[in-house]
């Protein structure tokens, strides 16, 4: 997964690839309740054409083991 970040923004001189961020998630089942879990950024790209043009791609990883065990389990 990955966010978009407009080019400029000063948020982009805080991160950095390896930096691991408390991320609060929300599920699309309304039952449930948010989860803080520990998420990594894998890349940080710019991009110079397309329909992303003038913003930073930052890739996104969920490293909480916890989560990951569950991913699996529905697959």
């Amino acid at each position: 997964m990955f966010v978009l970040i407009k080019e400029g923004s000063s948020i982009l001189g805080c991160l950095r690839v390896g930096d691991i961020l408390d991320v609060r998630y929300h599920c699309t089942d309304t039952g449930s309740e948010p989860e803080n879990l520990n998420t990594e950024i894998t890349y940080i790209l710019k991009t110079d054409s397309g329909k992303f043009k003038g913003h930073y791609l930052v890739g996104l990883e969920i490293i909480q083991n916890e989560y990951r065990k569950s991913l699996v389990g529905q697959v």
